[in-house]
């Protein structure tokens, strides 16, 4: 199964970045709503595993051994390639990447899908808009820097996810 971890903030942060994509999906045409049963979030890792109670049981202690955090998102930014990704980034924290090392460290005999695996090449980030390209994507771009105010988020959840269609929150926890 395949499986993600993720933070997720604070609720007045949370309301400001989903109301960041709600506002781009009205004002932007042909700009698709970010599917799925999950609202904004920073994902830590992505992952294989077939013992589903192991991972559980780690994610469990992962849990427990984490607290919260504030953190500022920044900035507006774009993964390129054919099929881009609109976010918004975290300035990068000794929190955030002690977060990251610690929640490889608890499924370290997982396989970890490529881009999470190197902490040198992991990029912090909340996804607005992803799965766009042209003139869809030049606009959305300018509609979230335009629409952008920095902010400073607690850190307050932690979750994991089966992320196999259809997407399914297998735990939440308060940090």
């Amino acid at each position: 199964m395949r499986y993600g971890v993720f933070f997720t903030f604070d609720d007045k942060t949370q309301t400001a970045l989903q109301g960041l994509r709600e506002r781009m999906v009205r004002e932007v045409k042909g700009l698709p709503r970010v599917a799925g049963k999950m609202g904004p979030h920073l994902t830590l890792a992505v992952f294989d595993d077939n013992d589903h109670e192991r991972v559980l049981e780690h994610f469990q202690k992962l849990a427990e051994s984490l607290r919260p955090f504030n953190l500022t998102i920044h900035d507006i930014g774009f993964f390129p390639g054919r099929r881009k990704v609109i976010f918004a980034a975290p300035l990068p924290s000794p929190e955030l990447q002690l977060c990251y090392e610690c929640c490889h460290a608890a499924f370290k005999n997982a396989a970890m899908v490529p881009d999470y695996r190197d902490s040198e090449k992991w990029h912090a980030h909340i996804t607005l808009a992803k799965g766009i390209s042209g003139r869809v994507f030049h606009n959305a771009k300018s509609c979230a820097e335009t629409n952008w105010t920095p902010m400073n988020a607690a850190v307050q959840k932690i979750g994991i996810v089966n992320v196999q269609k259809p997407l399914e929150v297998l735990g939440e926890r308060k940090l």
